[in-house]
């Protein structure tokens, strides 16, 4: 008898716990997701590239392993098979596009007020350099719900309902923030465009086989390239040791002079151009890449 009650008030100690530490996974335990108001992000200040340093070696590396997720697509999107991509890439699907420009976010309580910070940065360069606008969730059906996940990833496009971005240990930097968003605005990698092999190489025998659909080229039915030049300093561009065996030797090599291929500091002029021409954003002549 005693055994039994110790046993029932163990399952009672487990219940309150849990209880106590709701996991951020569940999406119908309320306290998974904090509100933010709107003007949060004016708090996030704005991104210096001089206090992201990220042309060494192994800061590379390091970056390229954040990215390189083996149960994702490329790494670092969601909600896509290798085997079904014919069709579904956002930026060729209106129906993909987030409506009147505006990307309604959750940010989860569980990041601390510093990485925030970061996050509130990354939607502050849309909002300075593009006409999407990220306003914190009040009834909207669809929405981003930003959360530290295991690694970087986001789905590609609008999907409907809650979608998260995935922003886990290590990926909470300005440009990452960047990245991942883009994606969920409906981009795929730069190096995935049909024209890629004009600008770099892939060394397929340093890419294990098992991921070696993560470096498919699209063809031109499949991606819009907006046209708009290849570039290859796009915060959206594989870097040189993406998913390597030997992390030594490149996965992927540029054929032009570029120091900045796997930047994650944030936009390129060209990703910005992108950004406006698929939302078809009327910035008029500005240049907002000099702010």
């Amino acid at each position: 008898m005693a055994r039994s009650t110790l046993f029932v008030l163990a399952l009672l100690s487990a219940a309150i716990a849990a209880s106590a530490n709701p996991l951020w996974e569940d999406e119908d335990v309320a306290d998974t997701e904090q509100q933010m108001d709107e003007p949060d992000i004016d708090q996030g200040n704005e991104i210096d590239p001089d206090d992201v340093n990220l042309n060494a070696h192994n800061d590379e590396l390091k970056l390229s392993g954040l990215l390189e997720n083996p149960e994702l697509f490329e790494g670092d999107i969601e909600n896509v098979n290798a085997s079904d991509l014919e069709g579904r890439n956002a930026i060729n699907d209106p129906t993909r596009k987030w409506n009147k420009l505006i990307v309604p976010y959750v940010i989860s309580h569980q990041y601390s007020s510093s990485s925030r910070q970061t996050i509130l940065q990354g939607m502050q360069e849309y909002h300075k350099r593009t006409c999407i606008k990220f306003v914190a969730k009040t009834n909207e059906r669809d929405y981003i719900f930003i959360r530290p996940g295991t690694g970087c990833s986001s789905s590609v496009g609008r999907q409907g309902g809650r979608q998260d971005v995935s922003l886990g240990n290590g990926c909470v930097i300005p440009g990452i923030v960047v990245h991942e968003l883009m994606h969920a605005l409906g981009f795929w990698h730069e190096q995935s465009r049909p024209d890629r092999d004009k600008y770099v190489s892939i060394n397929w025998s340093n890419i294990p086989s098992r991921l070696r659909h993560n470096f498919m080229k699209f063809s031109h039915g499949e991606v819009d390239t907006l046209r708009l030049p290849y570039d290859i300093g796009s915060v959206m561009h594989y870097g040189a040791y993406d998913f390597a065996i030997n992390r030594r030797q490149e996965t992927v090599k540029s054929k032009v002079k570029s120091s900045s291929m796997g930047q994650r500091r944030g936009f390129s002029k060209l990703d910005v151009q992108k950004v406006n021409k698929l939302y078809r954003c009327n910035m008029g002549k500005r240049d907002f890449m000099d702010d």
